[in-house]
């Protein structure tokens, strides 16, 4: 049965939105899902014809009520459904008013930094992309929502760095590319911000990833496994065609952090390493055939 669209029709769900923030074993889960159902449909439409019905949600804290669905352990299905419903307002929400009030008051930040269960494949390939549509309001008026000043914080930024190796589907390519995003705003704040606080450790930390791979592909070639073999080069690229994309752009203090990374990571380590470790056993071995 279709949603009657108006600003009556919202009015009459603002109970149920109040009564819904706070969820335990004796909600009806499935009420609320269709709730959600309702309340984003109205909330899209009412942004092209009826901006009363999004001030009517702030008034209610509806933006609460999406942080208690999301934000509990009680139904996984219904934690989805809440991923969901705010990833297609972040993508269907046009007024920028409206942008500023979803982004203000930090529920979003406090729904990107809630401890989920990334083992679960619905719930990151939903919160992968809750990030991604979270991500595409980045810009120089928005900024100022993202970060947490007083821990010196980017949470959609850490939570990216977090998930930038995910095997899960895409998540890893959408995590590397969110990160790219975040690096790319020009904006003189922002940048003075990521040049004090983006430090070594996170391409390190990718450093050590395709360190591994490569060392994984080397063994699976060893072991003559074709499965691992045919695998692990994919991954491998991708983390280079990373590493190309961040070493063109314009922040010295990011593309020199990921030089010294992967020259102390990756190029000392696995190539100079292991060739003068060659010429050494060969050397070793040339002298021995003259004894004899």
């Amino acid at each position: 049965m279709a949603t009657e669209l108006s600003a009556a029709k919202f009015s009459t769900l603002c109970p149920a939105i109040e009564a819904a923030h706070f969820i335990d074993e004796t909600t009806q889960f499935e009420k609320i899902s269709a709730l959600l159902r309702d309340v984003a449909q109205l909330l899209v439409w009412g942004d092209k014809r009826e901006p009363a019905i999004f001030h009517t949600f702030l008034e209610v804290d509806g933006l609460g009520f999406l942080k208690a669905v999301i934000c509990q352990r009680l139904n996984r299905a219904l934690q989805v459904h809440g991923l969901q419903t705010f990833a297609i307002l972040l993508e269907s929400i046009k007024t920028e008013t409206s942008i500023f009030h979803l982004l203000s008051q930090n529920v979003v930040n406090d729904i990107v930094c809630y401890p989920f269960d990334f083992e679960d494949e619905d719930v990151i390939n939903y919160y992968s992309t809750f990030l991604k549509m979270l991500s595409i309001k980045l810009n120089a008026d928005t900024v100022v929502f993202f970060r947490n000043a007083h821990y010196k914080d980017f949470p959609l930024l850490s939570q990216a760095v977090r998930l930038i190796d995910c095997e899960h589907g895409m998540v890893g390519t959408s995590m590397k590319n969110l990160t790219l995003l975040v690096f790319q705003l020009q904006d003189d704040e922002h940048q003075q911000w990521l040049a004090e606080n983006m430090n070594q450790a996170f391409f390190v930390q990718c450093s050590r990833y395709v360190c591994n791979y490569i060392l994984r592909l080397n063994a699976a070639i060893a072991a003559a496994d074709s499965s691992e073999a045919m695998n692990l080069p994919g991954r491998i690229f991708d983390f280079f065609q990373y590493f190309n994309d961040v070493l063109v752009l314009p922040t010295y203090s990011l593309t020199e952090a990921l030089r010294t990374a992967l020259l102390d990571t990756v190029v000392i380590p696995l190539l100079v390493l292991s060739v003068a470790f060659s010429q050494e056993l060969v050397s070793t071995s040339a002298a021995t055939t003259t004894t004899t």
